[in-house]
């Protein structure tokens, strides 16, 4: 009776690993897009800075900001502040999104790991949708990560089973 429950829990383990590794890929997609919706969204905002430089200091957003911050007025003191963080993060997200593109999976998965924004990943877990993506990266993740969490079940049982 042992052995069927452990084989059964095998098999249940490797389907389910299966199944979440195979999320990965999605979950990196969905967080890309995310990313690049924020990234539309920043340079929607700058763009409205833009055209006053364009109008009022011939296109140089950086003779506004000095305008900006050579004002008597903190609020327009502080728009430079709002203005330079804008220009920072569009930086951080072309540079963000351009290492999740580039290079293969591997990297791109490393890269995840490594750099990413907990906050957009956070709204990006609140947003996603479970999927059966039959891309060749997700069925890839999730038969490595069955396949690990099997060889890991079989060995922790077979240190707990008793030996006859």
């Amino acid at each position: 009776m042992f052995r069927l429950i452990a084989s059964l829990s095998d098999k249940i383990i490797f389907t389910v690993t299966c199944l979440l590794g195979m999320q990965i890929p999605a979950f990196i997609n969905a967080y890309k897009q995310r990313l690049a919706g924020h990234l539309d969204e920043a340079h929607l905002q700058l763009q409205s800075f833009q055209s006053i430089a364009d109008k009022h200091h011939h296109g140089d957003i950086s003779q506004l900001l000095v305008a900006y911050r050579n004002s008597g007025d903190p609020g327009v003191h502080a728009s430079a502040e709002l203005v330079l963080n804008l220009i920072d993060r569009i930086a951080w997200l072309t540079s963000h999104l351009n290492n999740l593109t580039q290079g293969d999976y591997l990297q791109q998965v490393y890269y995840f790991l490594t750099g990413m924004d907990s906050a957009i990943a956070r709204a990006t877990l609140h947003d996603f949708q479970l999927a059966l993506p039959l891309q060749p990266s997700a069925l890839a993740t999730g038969l490595i990560l069955a396949l690990l969490s099997t060889f890991v079940f079989s060995q922790t049982l077979g240190k707990l089973t008793p030996q006859s």
